[in-house]
């Protein structure tokens, strides 16, 4: 985690040998089988169908097999007609991590994985990370992911990284003492001279927690069946979310960045 800028996609990139290392050296302990989602990045023939794309890469899986596993992604029958070409950012990333979730892979490195998923979409993804058997490195900015997903973070500060265990949760609990700078540090990295024993912004917190409770207000109220019935209603709370979504994202990186 860290503000925008700071080298986290580079450091995904480094991992897998896509980019030259200034300094240090990436050890692997075993030959390791790598799938990797990067940010923008989608691998996929937009002149095939959703079902034609699945059962081209993986031809051994029969054609109900393939529906059935669509639809653990949210793609129905109907969806699995669709070509790739008229695909939305979101759906087209959802046949992505689909495929990468076959592919049997040791290590997922995954770049942004939430950006353009809707609710279900994101909530699918969680539950089949957390079934996933192998590592997984990521880069977010969705603290709801961090906190469901994260053993151990990396969060960069002023170029300067710092390792703990645990979730974003955690990292909360112990970000005034890990971001502590010394007047040696910023000599060092010739950085404007900051506060010693960074404190958030108070502000900020209670404007993040104020939209953190109305997105779960919002949430709350898409699973109660009188709106998931009405397609109207959930139309407006979809939107709803996605703008309290957006400003939520806004004001997470105001706070990382001061």
């Amino acid at each position: 985690m860290g503000s925008n800028g700071c080298g986290k996609t580079t450091l995904l990139d480094a991992l897998i040998n896509h980019k030259h290392i200034l300094n240090g050296e990436i050890k692997y302990v075993r030959n390791v089988n790598v799938g990797y989602i990067k940010q923008h990045q989608i691998d996929l023939n937009p002149d095939r169908t959703i079902f034609e794309e699945m059962q081209f890469n993986f031809p051994s899986l029969g054609e109900k097999t393939i529906y059935n596993y669509l639809g653990r992604f949210n793609f129905d029958y109907e969806d699995s007609s669709k070509k790739i070409a008229i695909l939305s950012g979101g759906e087209k990333t959802r046949i992505v991590l689909a495929k990468i979730m076959l592919e049997n892979y040791d290590v997922l490195v995954l770049d942004e994985p939430t950006n353009h998923l809707d609710m279900v979409t994101r909530q699918a993804l969680i539950l089949a990370l957390q079934a996933y058997q192998g590592s997984i490195i990521f880069v977010s900015h969705d603290r709801y992911f961090v906190d469901e997903l994260a053993t151990h973070l990396i969060y960069v500060d002023h170029q300067t990284p710092y390792f703990i265990k645990g979730n974003f949760l955690d990292f909360k609990e112990q970000e005034s003492k890990l971001l502590t700078i010394s007047d040696e540090l910023v000599e060092e990295k010739k950085i404007e001279k900051k506060v010693i024993n960074k404190k958030p912004s108070l502000k900020l917190e209670e404007q993040i927690k104020k939209l953190e409770e109305e997105i779960k207000k919002v949430k709350e109220e898409q699973f109660l069946e009188e709106n998931y019935m009405d397609y109207q209603k959930m139309q407006s709370l979809d939107k709803k979310l996605k703008e309290l979504e957006t400003n939520l994202a806004k004001l997470e990186e105001e706070y990382l960045q001061e």
